[in-house]
């Protein structure tokens, strides 16, 4: 008994690659054009947010003594000299850095002693 090979008609037929391009392409636009309507309303959706929102009413939920001590440092951040606001623009912003990566560096300082600890012990 012979057997004879298993063929797929498929495999013979010719593959069209124009068609399966523009079928790829369709996709792709309509994908696209999904994106492009989502990214439109959430557009609109922030403009009209913008438009609502109230600057006022927001100022007014501050307390008073809050606002006045606001008034107070602009006030005297503008008595000061140009020379003297950069510096101290730059300490500030030297100290916010600071205290950002504080937090960071305590916890690598940690797990190194932790390590040195515990190589010590199996040394």
């Amino acid at each position: 008994m012979r057997s004879t090979p298993h063929q797929d008609p498929a495999a013979d037929a010719p593959i069209n690659a124009p068609a399966a391009a523009k079928t790829v392409a369709s996709e792709t636009t309509a994908a696209t054009d999904a994106a492009s309507q989502k990214l439109d309303d959430a557009v609109a959706q922030g403009k009209e947010w913008l438009q609502n929102f109230d600057v006022q009413q927001l100022l007014e939920q501050i307390p008073q003594p809050v606002r006045d001590l606001g008034t107070q440092v602009i006030e005297r951040v503008r008595r000061l000299s140009p020379t003297q606001q950069i510096v101290g623009g730059a300490v500030l912003a030297f100290g916010v850095g600071l205290l950002a990566t504080s937090g960071r560096r305590n916890a690598r300082t940690a797990d190194a002693k932790a390590g040195k600890k515990y190589r010590a012990k199996y040394d």
